[in-house]
Parts: C-alpha cells; sequence; structure tokens
C-alpha cells in the first residue's frame, strides 16, 4: 500500500492522518510534548476517526487517562463518548484498547490541571476519562 508519494505506508497506520499524529506515531515522536497522544475510534457512521490529544493520566500506573475539551461545543468527536464506547489509545508506540466516556469528575480535572499547569478553563470544558483494558493473563 503506497499513499500519493509513493512511499510505502504501513496499514496500521490509518490514511489521512494529519501531521502531529504521523509524528507522534513516528521515531520522531520525541521531538513532541510529553502527554501527547492519538485517539482511533469508529463513529457511529462508521468512519474512522484518528486524532491527537493531550491527556493526563490520573492513576500511578497509567491505565487511566483524562484528556479535557476545551471549547467542547465547537467540537464534534467527544460526543462518541456520551455513553462509554470502545477507542484505541496510541501511547508509547503501540494502540492500546480503552473505553472511553464522558465524565463530570472534579478530581479528574484537577489532575488535569496539575499536568497541563498553563491549561486555563473557559467554563466550556468537557472531560473525556480513558480507561485501558488490560489484556487477560
Amino acid at each position: 500500500m503506497t499513499n500519493t508519494g509513493g512511499v510505502p505506508r504501513d496499514p496500521a497506520r490509518p490514511a489521512g492522518v494529519g501531521l502531529i499524529p504521523r509524528l507522534l506515531m513516528s521515531p520522531f515522536s520525541g521531538l513532541l510534548p510529553d502527554g501527547l497522544v492519538v485517539l482511533r475510534y469508529t463513529s457511529s457512521a462508521g468512519a474512522l476517526i484518528t486524532l491527537p490529544v493531550q491527556a493526563a493520566a490520573t492513576t500511578p500506573h497509567g491505565l487511566t487517562f483524562v484528556v479535557a475539551v476545551g471549547q467542547a461545543s465547537t467540537k464534534r468527536w467527544w460526543r462518541h463518548f456520551r455513553r462509554p464506547a470502545q477507542v484505541q489509545v496510541w501511547l508509547s508506540g503501540t494502540w492500546h484498547p480503552a473505553i472511553g466516556q464522558v465524565k463530570d469528575s472534579a478530581a479528574a480535572f484537577d489532575v488535569y490541571r496539575r499536568r497541563f499547569s498553563r491549561a486555563r478553563p473557559d467554563g466550556t470544558w468537557v472531560l473525556v476519562e480513558l480507561r485501558f483494558i488490560q489484556p487477560a493473563t
């Protein structure tokens, strides 16, 4: 499989993905700020959605993360997670299965603000919690 430049494309990496997700999924990922991950899920219409987000670990072992969606009324992707839904998270060089769900949690919001101290809540933020699904042992 090739892209328009004739370079072989990894079929595990979706076509049409923007620059930031491509960098995160490359050997150059270390050039990007810590905390950036890529989400990938299938929308209710069947489209494969892939987008970069800034995520903060809410547990010490890193199995639960929270994403703050700023200016949420101008974005649509988070609405998919108003009910628990499957999502894959690109982190540390691999895809991890997870369940995403919108949460109203002051504790999770505080974790996000501590991790990303420059984040300025504007009263319209929505939190999406990502709970990794541990493989069976």
